[in-house]
């Protein structure tokens, strides 16, 4: 059974170190999110990258927070408040149902969340589903070396297991970044 994150450890997704390694702007930013891009965050957490994606897309666009506990959506929507922010929708899914119409959306932050899953095909499809052609998806996971924060070694996937679940379905890849502390980011567009 997979590694599963739970609500009690939210603290931990927003933090000095976190910020400093993975300022959550400017990777939307290096990931190519744009003004006006519905957006699916799949497992969103507490909201570090849904709230700035809400910014970054604008009031035209829509910011779907994902995730499988109320209490992190909760969390999202008293952070969306907060800052004003109308275009955040949260959404309680379920692990391989994120209940959203075919071709929903044109870009996919997957940040830590991949190695939570026990089917990762089952996973990244459901994932692809919901992407536009020429969408892009970003995924952020942790690299499988002994001795990192994070999830156990034997849940965590390498970059290359990551790519082959993109490319064997038709994906490109179109950037990566090093994070540092044992994490990686691979950004792939759906043709």
């Amino acid at each position: 059974m997979a590694h599963k994150f739970t609500a009690k450890s939210k603290h931990k997704l927003d933090n000095e170190q976190r910020r400093s390694l993975m300022p959550p702007y400017e990777t939307l930013q290096k990931f190519g999110l744009a003004s006006g891009a519905d957006v699916a965050d799949i497992g969103c957490g507490i909201g570090y990258f849904t709230i700035p994606a809400g910014k970054i897309v604008g009031s035209s666009a829509i910011v779907y927070a994902l995730d499988i506990l109320p209490e992190m959506l909760a969390e999202v929507a008293g952070r969306a408040a907060e800052t004003g922010l109308t275009n955040i929708r949260t959404i309680q899914v379920g692990e391989y149902d994120f209940k959203l119409a075919d071709r929903a959306v044109d870009f996919i932050i997957m940040s830590n969340v991949l190695h939570e899953t026990d089917d990762h095909d089952l996973f990244f499809s459901e994932a692809l589903r919901i992407l536009r052609a020429g969408g892009r998806m970003a995924v952020i996971e942790w690299r499988k070396i002994a001795g990192s924060p994070g999830p156990p070694i034997e849940h965590r996937l390498s970059p290359e297991e990551v790519r082959d679940l993109a490319l064997k379905r038709g994906m490109e890849e179109f950037y990566s970044i090093d994070f540092g502390q044992g994490q990686y980011g691979l950004v792939f567009v759906k043709n």
